[in-house]
């Protein structure tokens, strides 16, 4: 190439850039000015999405936006436009191989549209995970997320999603280490039947390619070309260039199956230079290992290992896993080919270590009864239908035959009523004075009653810890308790672990009797957690209460069952470098910092969900840190203080107003705060009724 054509490409390829710059800036301002005329509140968020998903090259311009659009709607209190804003970050994260990222957003959004019941966004969320968790080799997970959207999207009958879900299901029972192809087929076809009878040509056309890609696994060569074929006409239509990528790529695999090398090679070339200009990671990383493939039955082995460093080096770089075992598969071949046996099992050992712990044999068990679970759900739905409808049929058959009857009853009951009335008026003196003997026994019991709760108090009392907390973990505390009945469903408890001081309010559900026998589990289960088990992190804490909340009282989520658990805030504290840990389960931690006559309050939020049986369940609690300094004030709190009904007009107290009057007593002594928390609780519930159990901790560094 002479130096005038190089010049020449260099031009054409800035020319381009720059070209594309301008697009996307005119695009985006003219999204911004949209929005800036914009007032109704989904389309604003819609819009929103739209400048977010515009830079789905570059996460860090759309953290940018993200960051900025999702404050002003949490400000808002508008949550379907925080869930939409956590979507699309979560989508232009996984475009850019930042999967931790893309997960923490799609997780946050799945929170968010089940509290608001926004079943298409929450199908669509699992869409997205469920992509993440193939994309990092882990399809159990993968699996069960796409059959949550499945089943959300065949309940509310939303086609598009169906095939999405089908189309997805059938890529993870392709791509598995122990691939199902008759069953990836299965759902393939079910994904291409939706899209033909609705006409969605982009997903069709992956569809198609991957169909033809499990024929030519399955050596059946003609239908391979024929689904391979129709995908890149279709491609062609509706010029879709991820589908022509990926459809090279699967044309590339039926030709080395059909050992035509050269052909194999050259269109793969082509598939690499699209994923390249696209900035498609996975793309690249398949591509580079397809050649490596090809040039190692080439016996070009030094340009094989070229391919496939550069595929390994890729896949660790940005953390994409699932393909991993096979690159090392492949590696470990070449060298087989070349005749160095030692490196050829170093790698080949490798590689199945990396399959074994992404896809266990346990694991293809497990998806394939994920899959049977959900077409027995299936089945169950159709036959309580069909049943319905048998009743409903046998219902109006029978409403003749109930509205002679009743005509006949009706005129039985009158006749019936007056004979009644007299032998009534008889039985009235006689029950009168059966009452008076009840009410004494009603009394009698009630006093049996009390007297039990009365030592049920005792032995709460007796394992609850001092109030007291020593002064070796903080400089000065306090705990304020009120029961709202004789027994409490709040509590608090301390203990000190491996050199963590470890403190916790909680708020269990309910209050009495039940509350309390919630709170014993709890003080119980903590116990046996930090003290026995050594867990001092608040996360780990919580995930492990959770689960043995749940074990014990047997929570599946299923209709009718108890959705008991806790509300709690957690801390663990290093006394020596004054690092704090926090987790909380609805509950938030205060902590007020008085510097230079200032006194500022930083809040350390929860996550929203209980210690307990909770849609999303699988998704971990967050473990949060903070620096304390000497002298910081730190307070945990049940919700009993803030929702306490009182004043001059009967309202709440609320939790802005705990916070004010905490920040005016921040600087007093922690017995001074407590009397003073104790009155002000006091008066303003005047002669109301106590509605909540009430615990308010408070510590000084």
């Amino acid at each position: 190439m002479d130096l005038r054509t190089l010049s020449l490409k260099i031009l054409i390829a800035f020319t381009l850039v720059f070209s594309l710059g301008d697009l996307n800036a005119s695009k985006l301002d003219s999204l911004k000015k949209i929005l800036s005329s914009e007032t109704q509140p989904e389309k604003r968020a819609f819009i929103c999405g739209k400048i977010i998903a515009n830079f789905e090259s570059n996460y860090d311009s759309a953290l940018f936006y993200f960051d900025q659009y999702a404050s002003s709607f949490r400000s808002q209190k508008n949550k379907f436009g925080e869930g939409y804003m956590n979507y699309w970050a979560g989508f232009v994260a996984l475009e850019t191989a930042k999967y931790d990222e893309s997960k923490d957003h799609l997780n946050k959004s799945i929170i968010m549209f089940i509290e608001l019941q926004n079943d298409t966004m929450l199908a669509k969320s699992y869409m997205r995970l469920g992509f993440v968790q193939y994309t990092l080799g882990d399809y159990e997970t993968s699996t069960k997320t796409y059959f949550n959207a499945l089943s959300i999207a065949e309940r509310i009958n939303h086609p598009i999603i169906t095939s999405w879900a089908c189309n997805l299901i059938g890529l993870n029972y392709r791509a598995k280490p122990y691939p199902d192809l008759k069953k990836s087929l299965e759902y393939f076809n079910k994904a291409l039947e939706i899209d033909q009878r609705i006409k969605n040509p982009g997903n069709m056309g992956m569809v198609l390619l991957r169909m033809g890609s499990v024929y030519s696994l399955m050596e059946d060569y003609d239908k391979a070309e024929y689904y391979l074929n129709w995908s890149m006409r279709l491609a062609d239509s509706i010029d879709r260039r991820v589908n022509k990528k990926w459809t090279l790529e699967a044309f590339a695999g039926l030709y080395k199956r059909k050992k035509e090398y050269i052909k194999a090679a050259a269109v793969l070339q082509r598939s690499l230079a699209m994923s390249r200009e696209d900035g498609e990671v996975p793309g690249i990383i398949i591509s580079y290992r397809s050649l490596a493939d090809i040039y190692q039955s080439l016996k070009e082995y030094s340009v094989a290992e070229k391919y496939i460093d550069s595929s390994i080096a890729l896949s660790l770089k940005t953390n994409v896993y699932q393909t991993l075992n096979w690159l090392y598969t492949t590696k470990s071949s070449i060298y087989e080919s070349k005749g160095e046996m030692a490196k050829a099992l170093e790698y080949y050992k490798l590689g199945m270590q990396i399959k074994d712990s992404l896809f266990s044999v346990q694991n293809g068990n497990n998806i394939n009864q994920l899959e049977t679970k959900y077409q027995t759900q299936k089945k169950e739905k159709e036959i309580t239908l069909l049943n319905k409808e048998k009743e409903t049929d046998q219902k109006l058959k029978s409403i003749y035959m109930i509205a002679l009857c009743v005509a006949a009853l009706f005129i039985c009951i009158i006749i019936y009523s007056l004979f009644k009335i007299n032998r009534s008026k008889k039985l009235i003196a006689l029950q009168k004075l059966e009452t008076e003997k009840q009410k004494d026994l009603v009394m009698e019991k009630q006093k049996d009653i009390t007297d039990s709760i009365n030592y049920a108090l005792r032995i709460q009392e007796a394992i609850l810890p001092s109030r007291e907390i020593s002064r070796d973990i903080f400089e000065d505390s306090f705990v304020l308790f009120k029961q709202k009945d004789i027994v409490s469903g709040d509590f608090y408890w301390y203990q000190v672990k491996n050199g963590r001081s470890i403190v916790t309010a909680v708020d269990c559900t309910g209050h009495g009797v039940p509350g309390a026998l919630m709170s014993m589990l709890g003080m119980t289960f903590l116990n046996e957690i930090v003290n026995h088990m050594g867990i001092t992190t608040p996360a780990a804490i919580l995930s492990e209460l959770r689960d043995r909340v749940k074990d014990t009282l047997k929570q599946t989520g299923s209709e009718g069952e108890s959705k008991d658990g806790m509300d709690m805030a957690l801390i663990s504290v290093d006394p020596k470098t004054l690092k704090l840990e926090f987790c909380g389960a609805n509950n938030p931690l205060w902590i007020y910092r008085i510097e230079n006559g200032n006194t500022d309050l930083i809040e350390l939020e929860p996550d929203k969900r209980p210690v307990g049986y909770f849609r999303g369940l699988g998704i971990p609690f967050t473990n949060k840190e903070f620096q304390l300094k000497k002298g910081d004030r730190i307070y945990l709190f049940t919700d009993g203080f803030a929702d306490q009904f009182g004043g001059p007009k009967g309202k709440k107290f609320k939790y802005k107003q705990l916070q004010g009057l905490l920040a005016v007593i921040a600087d007093e002594s922690m017995s001074e705060q407590y009397n003073i928390l104790s009155k002000t609780f006091d008066t303003w519930k005047g002669n109301l009724e106590q509605v909540d159990d009430v615990c308010v901790i408070g510590l000084k560094v």
